[in-house]
C-alpha cells in the first residue's frame, strides 16, 4: 500500500461517502468512468474488492469499511493542512511560551505582550521566570519560544539567536530616611562604601556586571546583603535596611532617592531559535518589543 496515489485514497473516500459513481464524479469534476477505473485501479494495487454494486449505488465490502476507517482520519488532516498552517500564519492558532523574570517582564515585555494579545486573542501565551543561564539550552530544545535574560550571555547553541535590546540604566537607590539616619551621600562612592549594599548574587548576569564593576573601580564593599530576588532588594531597601543597586526603569514610580553616580549599563538579549524555524507569533512579538524600544 505505501505505492499507492494518495489521490486513489481520496477518491476512494468519497466514492464511500456518496455511495455513488456519479456523486462523485460531479464532486471532483471528472467522467463516471474515470472513477470507475480508479476504484479499480485501486483494488488492483490493494489486491481486493473495496465495492460491491446495489441498485441503489455501492457498498463497501468488510475490507473496504476497515480501509476507510483506517485512511479517512488521515485523509481529512491532510486536506485541513494548508487550512492549519494559514491559521497558524495568519496567528488565528497557535502558542507562545516565554522565560522572563518580573522586572524584565515589566520593563521589556509586557506593554509589547499586551498589544500582542489584544491584536492575537487565539494565540495562548505562557510566561514563565527562573534562572536565565538555562533560557539558551531551552530554547534550543523547544521548551521555549522566547527568554528575555541579562547579558553576557554567550549563544552556543546554532539553532538559536539572540537579539540585543537597548541596554537598560543600573543605578545606586536607597530612601531619604536611611541616607539621612547613616549619615551617607548617595552621590559619593566613599560613603557608599560605609553603608549596607543590598546586592543581586555574584553568578547572576546582573551581578557579574555589577561586581566586576566595582573590581576594576577598587571599589570595597565592606558589608553587603545578597537577595537573588530583585524583588526582595526593592523591597529591603524600601523598608530603610541598606542602598540598593537596580535597573532604573524599574525604580520611576517609588519614591527613591537615585544617586548621579555612574554605572555600566545592562544588555538585554532577546533568545530566539533561528528566525528561519521560529514560530510566526513569535517573530510578531520580537517585532512588537523591538519597536517599542
Amino acid at each position: 500500500m505505501s505505492n499507492v496515489s494518495l489521490e486513489l485514497l481520496r477518491l476512494f473516500c468519497i466514492v464511500a461517502e456518496t455511495g455513488k459513481i456519479y456523486k462523485t464524479a460531479e464532486k471532483l469534476y471528472i467522467s463516471q468512468p474515470a472513477v470507475t477505473q480508479s476504484i479499480k485501479k485501486l483494488e488492483d494495487e490493494l489486491g481486493g474488492a473495496l465495492f460491491y454494486r446495489t441498485p441503489k449505488g455501492v457498498v463497501l465490502t468488510e475490507q473496504g469499511k476497515s480501509l476507510y476507517s483506517f485512511i479517512k482520519p488521515s485523509i481529512d488532516a491532510l486536506e485541513n493542512a494548508p487550512k492549519k498552517f494559514s491559521q497558524y500564519v495568519n496567528l488565528e492558532e497557535g502558542s507562545l511560551k516565554i522565560k522572563c523574570g518580573s522586572t524584565l517582564s515589566e520593563i521589556v515585555l509586557f506593554k509589547p505582550l499586551e498589544k500582542f494579545m489584544r491584536n492575537y486573542p487565539k494565540v495562548s501565551v505562557d510566561v514563565v521566570s527562573g534562572r536565565s543561564s538555562t533560557a539558551i539550552e531551552m530554547v534550543s530544545n523547544g521548551e521555549l519560544d522566547m527568554a528575555i535574560v541579562p547579558l553576557p550571555s554567550e549563544n552556543t547553541k546554532d539553532n538559536t539567536d539572540i537579539i540585543k535590546y537597548a541596554p537598560l540604566e543600573l543605578v545606586v537607590y536607597s530612601t531619604k530616611e536611611y541616607l539621612e539616619n547613616s549619615n551617607i551621600d548617595i552621590n559619593s562612592w566613599s560613603d557608599i562604601q560605609k553603608g549596607n549594599l543590598i546586592l543581586p548574587t555574584v553568578t547572576s548576569n546582573t551581578g557579574k556586571v555589577i561586581y566586576s564593576f566595582f573590581e576594576n573601580q577598587g571599589i570595597d564593599i565592606k558589608f553587603k546583603y545578597i537577595f537573588s530576588s530583585n524583588t526582595s532588594r526593592k523591597r529591603m531597601v524600601k523598608d530603610g535596611l541598606g542602598i540598593g543597586i537596580g535597573l532604573k526603569e524599574d525604580l520611576k514610580d517609588e519614591n527613591f532617592v537615585i544617586s548621579n553616580l555612574k554605572l555600566p549599563k545592562l544588555d538585554i538579549g532577546i533568545i530566539i531559535q533561528k528566525k528561519e524555524i521560529a514560530s510566526f507569533a513569535t517573530l510578531k512579538l520580537l517585532e512588537y518589543i523591538m519597536d517599542n524600544k
